[in-house]
């Protein structure tokens, strides 16, 4: 997917011809949408932190902010693959 652009000048009063149009920018195709990330508050080790398809928590620990990886589930303090 291609972006043109033409562009023309004014000059006393008067406009210019339009310029033959040039590539201003190439764009890719969609790509896949991805999970929305989300505030879940501040890190617990008794709270069951999951990412899949569709969300992903971000939690805040240590003046720092952390998100999962892959769709996994964070489980005091273990990693257990959801496949």
């Amino acid at each position: 997917m291609w972006e043109y652009v033409s562009t023309r000048t004014k000059h006393d009063g008067l406009w210019s011809a339009w310029t033959t149009p040039v590539v201003w920018a190439n764009w890719g195709k969609q790509g896949k949408i991805g999970p929305m990330s989300y505030l879940a508050g501040v890190w617990a080790s008794n709270v069951t932190y999951t990412k899949t398809a569709e969300k992903n928590p971000v939690v805040y620990h240590n003046d720092n902010y952390y998100y999962l990886k892959g769709e996994i589930t964070l489980i005091n303090p273990t990693i257990t693959s959801l496949g």
